[in-house]
């Protein structure tokens, strides 16, 4: 949103760096502009690496056993692999011509070092750009360190046009105007702007903090308030490195300039890893020392300040600089910190208490986009229930209610909380069982784990605690349903889950959430039982039921159900033979999975796309969908429940495969895989210009088959020439002129003789 300034130098030797080097590492202190440099080098490099550049944001991580899994997110990697997600990252990334940009490394530079180092030697046409304040140390990196900007010597420059030849001053002024549209530099005040920009020592991050101040101060009165600052600046060279002591100096005078009430502020706001709204202002940071009635005057300061910045949307949300909260956070002392801590945990905690009743009562979308805005935060509050004593209980009870998120998009990551809750209290409990139940239900099991051990202990809870004639106890029974699916026994879920439905259906809720909960269990039982019915072969009863259920799950606003419960009614559609039905369940299931981020979802979706194209025989459509899914094919997503699937999508692979041969299959597969996600959905939903664009390039890919053909009738060759030339078929040759032909939007082989000739230009579109 703000204009880059200067740093032509840096940005040439980075480049040529990463034309010699796969991995570069930008190292300096916080506030340097090593983020900032690293977009732009990325954008600058992007066509060099076909425009699959991809930043991967480090700074609210906390725990390096989630580097991988954060990493293959934002490669839109499906986060439901079986065994180590990194193996799963390593083979997306084998054969891929990419650009990572790793941000903000510092705090996790050793499991950075060995992801990178995993990386660089297994994909050897991946490059790395890292942010850090140290380097990785990883064997071939090459170290960056990013200067300060330059800026003038008060004592040396004698007017205003010397002081402008300088980036430091230059972003001084960029920025100031922001604020200010009337400042500039001029033979009056150039001496204090040099000052200012000296004392700043060039830090970008100083420069846009003081900038702010140019509002209500002249730069002469910035500089006539240095006093004692500068010096004590100048002493603190002697205790660290000078940029260092700098950018701390300049975040102290920032928090000496504010008030009482925006320093407590700054402290608290700072304990939010994720940013926060206004509503976690108000449970964790108002007190006796900021009142309610403060708080929003408060914010807009800080804001105004640029200690706070603001995301849009239909609630505003307050996010902070990494280096001004590590400030914010030292200011606390530890027992202020234990008490807002917990404070914290037990905001997050309620919150997802009423997001999972506002997911039960249809609000699903809604609850689901505040669960992805507070990532961070839920983290840090399921890190103090997995370390803090007594608290494990607490985490299991958060980790139940995000079960929907965990299974949609991140099963791999709430496999990995629920492991380490349960670990941390072995007690029977409630809370025990209902997570066990949970961790069976997420398909990500660790050498040594099985669903059925899960629900064998949660059973055990269960009798001890006398609770086998509530509802814990047929969860555990759906739970082993869905195992049971997982394990390729469909006849024993179908046989639990027509229990379950029973029981379900004559039972009396108690609570509000019981109440709320009753109609999506029947839903989800229905769903996952016509999964079932399907896969044993029993698609009339399959299909009752999801006739019955979609309806429910469109009025009641269960938009990953409904999406679900599309994609099985389409696949018995396909089966039956009626593949318009069939597309048009497809297209609404992907439509509804990208409206919510569903990431399943959307792999299933794409997969029943794929077997439909070649069932229409759209043979070369469905090769380049299958590509588009692969990485979805290989993780093992939780819907994939049974061998039917399995087998309904190889037997139209196979049928699209021997429609047009190796060649032409691979080729389109190929170009299938280098899509995003999204632009897969795109063109699986025919949405152009994205279909438009991707089938164009995939209709003119010729094969080297097909471009010696090609060779040969610009040699005036017949088909039959053709044919003896190749050791081929007559009828093989005529097909591969016909595809030629097709593919160039050429009608005569004399316009292809022309495009050889022409050394195989860009042909017109078809």
């Amino acid at each position: 949103m703000t204009s880059f300034v200067g740093r032509g130098a840096e940005l040439a030797d980075i480049r040529r760096l990463l034309g010699a080097s796969r991995l570069v590492t930008l190292t300096g202190p916080g506030g340097v502009g090593k983020t900032r440099l690293a977009l732009r080098v990325a954008e600058q490099v992007g066509r060099t690496f076909g425009g699959r550049v991809w930043l991967v944001e480090l700074a609210e991580l906390r725990d390096p056993a989630l580097l991988a899994h954060t990493v293959a997110a934002q490669l839109d990697l499906a986060d439901h692999a079986q065994g180590d997600i990194a193996d799963a990252l390593l083979e997306h990334l084998a054969d891929a011509h990419v650009l990572l940009v790793l941000d903000n490394c510092e705090h996790l530079v050793d499991a950075v070092a060995k992801l990178v180092d995993r990386i660089t030697r297994a994909a050897p046409r991946v490059h790395v750009l890292a942010t850090s304040r140290e380097s990785l140390g990883v064997v071939g990196e090459a170290g960056f360190v990013v200067p300060p900007l330059p800026v003038p010597d008060p004592e040396a420059v004698t007017s205003a046009a010397e002081v402008l030849r300088y980036d430091g001053t230059s972003l001084l002024i960029d920025r100031a105007r922001a604020v200010r549209s009337d400042f500039h530099v001029d033979d009056h005040n150039y001496a204090a702007v040099a000052a200012l920009c000296r004392w700043l020592d060039g830090i970008p991050l100083a420069i846009e903090l003081a900038a702010v101040r140019l509002r209500s101060l002249s730069a002469e009165e910035i500089v006539d308030r240095l006093g004692d600052r500068f010096r004590l600046l100048t002493l603190g060279r002697r205790f660290g490195p000078a940029r260092h002591q700098t950018l701390q100096a300049t975040v102290e005078w920032s928090h000496a300039l504010c008030t009482p009430a925006e320093q407590t502020m700054w402290a608290k706001a700072a304990l939010f890893p994720g940013g926060l709204e206004l509503d976690a202002v108000e449970a964790v940071v108002v007190g006796d020392d900021l009142p309610g009635s403060a708080v929003i005057d408060v914010l807009d300061s800080l804001v105004d300040k640029s200690i706070l910045s603001t995301e849009g949307g239909e609630h505003t949300r307050y996010v902070m600089l990494e280096s001004l909260r590590d400030f914010g956070l030292r200011q606390l002392d530890a027992e202020e910190s234990a008490t807002l801590r917990r404070r914290h945990r037990d905001f997050y905690a309620d919150l997802v208490a009423t997001l999972r009743l506002a997911y039960l009562d249809g609000s699903g979308d809604v609850a689901m986009a505040r669960i992805l805005r507070e990532r961070g935060n839920l983290r840090a509050a399921l890190e103090f229930c997995a370390t803090e004593p007594g608290e494990a209980r607490a985490g299991m009870r958060m980790a139940a209610g995000l079960l929907a998120y965990w299974s949609a998009k991140a099963a791999a990551e709430g496999a990995r909380w629920l492991d380490r809750l349960l670990a941390a209290d072995p007690t029977p409990s409630r809370e025990r069982a209902q997570a066990l139940c949970d961790r069976a239900w997420l398909p990500v099991l660790r050498p040594g784990q099985s669903a059925s051990g899960f629900l064998d202990e949660a059973e055990q809870v269960v009798e001890e605690l006398k609770l086998h004639s509530g509802l814990e106890s047929i969860l555990i029974q759906r739970s082993r349903a869905a195992a049971c699916l997982y394990e390729g026994r469909p006849a024993a879920a179908a046989e639990i889950l027509a229990r379950v439905l029973t029981w379900f259906e004559t039972w009396e809720p108690s609570s509000e959430w019981d109440r709320a909960y009753r109609p999506y269990a029947l839903l989800s039982c229905r769903i996952v039982l016509a999964l079932a019915h399907s896969a044993t072969g029993e698609p009339r009863q399959a299909e009752a039921l999801l006739r019955e259920a979609l309806p429910v799950a469109a009025e009641h606003g269960h938009t990953s159900q409904r999406a679900v419960g599309l994609w099985n009614l389409g696949m018995l559609r396909l089966e039956a033979g009626e593949t318009a039905e069939a597309a048009e369940l497809a297209r609404e299931c992907l439509r509804l999975a990208r409206d919510i981020d569903d990431q399943t979802c959307v792999a299933d979706g794409l997969r029943l796309l794929c077997s439909i194209a070649a069932a229409e025989g759209d043979a070369t459509h469905a090769a380049l969908l299958w590509g588009a899914t692969a990485e979805a094919d290989q993780a093992n997503a939780a819907m994939i429940i049974s061998g039917w699937e399995s087998d309904v999508y190889a037997r139209h692979r196979a049928l699209a495969h021997d429609a047009i041969g190796e060649e032409s299959f691979d080729a389109a597969y190929r170009l299938g895989a280098g899509l995003t996600t999204a632009e897969a959905i795109a063109v699986a939903l025919d949405e152009r210009p994205a279909r438009a664009q991707r089938l164009a390039k995939l209709e003119r890919t010729l094969t080297r088959r097909q471009n010696q053909v090609a060779d040969l009738i610009a040699e005036g060759k017949s088909n039959r020439e053709i044919a003896d030339a190749l050791t081929i078929s007559v009828r093989t040759a005529e097909s591969h002129v016909d595809h030629i032909l097709s593919a160039l939007g050429f009608s005569t082989r004399a316009q292809i003789a022309t495009w050889v000739a022409s050394g195989r230009g860009e042909p017109p579109p078809p």
